[in-house]
């Protein structure tokens, strides 16, 4: 069973950040989707995945994801990520969520990515 830490920081522009250290798999999916759409709903949707640490995700992971990206999108907020392992990115580019996700290669070109103090 994979283990995945889970922390959360957060801007002066209110912007959530969600590190992420481990595998994103069935086993620890159902706590990222959790922590990822509090986050969304506790600020409006503006929320960073830092996904430097995680070095597998499954369907289940991929499942994870995007719960809280749909959420975002729905209370106008966005669900960005960035740092993604070379791994993860192969799936996200198999399964072409590349193309929907807004992934940045660096925090702070993804932190510049959300407006000054307002949604999206």
């Amino acid at each position: 069973m994979g283990e995945l830490h889970i922390h959360t920081r957060w801007t002066d522009d209110r912007v959530a950040i969600l590190d992420l250290h481990g595998r994103l798999d069935s086993h620890t999916a159902p706590r990222v989707q959790q922590a990822l759409c509090e986050l969304v709903n506790r600020n409006g949707g503006r929320v960073l995945v830092n996904m430097a640490g995680v070095d597998f995700i499954d369907s289940t992971g991929l499942t994870a994801l995007m719960a809280g990206f749909q959420l975002a999108e729905a209370l106008g907020g966005a669900v960005r990520l960035c740092c993604v392992q070379p791994g993860v990115n192969v799936v996200l580019q198999l399964t072409m969520l590349d193309k929907l996700l807004a992934v940045y290669d660096d925090e702070a070109s993804a932190l510049a990515s959300f407006p000054k103090g307002g949604r999206r």
